[in-house]
């Protein structure tokens, strides 16, 4: 966790803040009540309508409580092979990707992956490794080769400094 209580450090998601999936507002927390929080502007797949959770709500896990719903989810992923513990670390504590369809969340022996950016964002183009990982991606699901950066690919990397994957996401 960063110095900043109200701002967890989400591993499978680093860059929630940068992406704006989470924004500072000064509206309160439905369920802390803390006010100016990092409140999260994705998607609560859930049977309730709305709701406005804070960053650490979501990080302790009080989302679940509040909602009473066991089959909320942040994500709409599918991922298989990691522990339960893991899974529900992602799909329900960590801030969801915007994403065009559902897609695979990839992982490496039985740990997801960091969501690490887009395509063309963060400079990834310019990482060998996630440059490789997308041309990769790309190939076996278009069938062609990636001369550029592209919005509709999402990158991953291992937690630390570990391999790189990549997933299409078309609009």
């Amino acid at each position: 966790m960063t110095g900043d209580a109200a701002k967890p450090d989400f591993r499978f998601y680093p860059r929630a803040y940068d992406d704006a999936v989470l924004k500072r507002e000064g509206g309160p927390c439905e369920i802390c009540h803390r006010a100016a929080a990092w409140i999260y502007q994705g998607v609560v797949y859930t049977r309730r309508d709305e709701t406005h959770v804070c960053a650490q709500c979501i990080f302790e896990g009080r989302l679940l409580a509040f909602l009473g719903d066991a089959h909320f989810q942040l994500h709409d992923i599918e991922i298989e092979g990691v522990a339960p513990d893991l899974r529900d670390e992602l799909l329900r504590r960590t801030p969801g990707v915007a994403c065009f369809n559902p897609f695979n969340w990839p992982a490496l022996r039985g740990v997801p992956l960091a969501f690490i950016g887009y395509g063309d964002k963060n400079g990834l183009w310019h990482e060998p490794l996630a440059r490789a990982a997308m041309r990769k991606a790309w190939h076996e699901r278009m069938g062609g080769v990636l001369d550029e950066a592209s919005p509709y690919l999402l990158v991953f990397r291992e937690l630390g400094e570990g391999a790189w994957r990549a997933e299409v996401d078309l609009d």
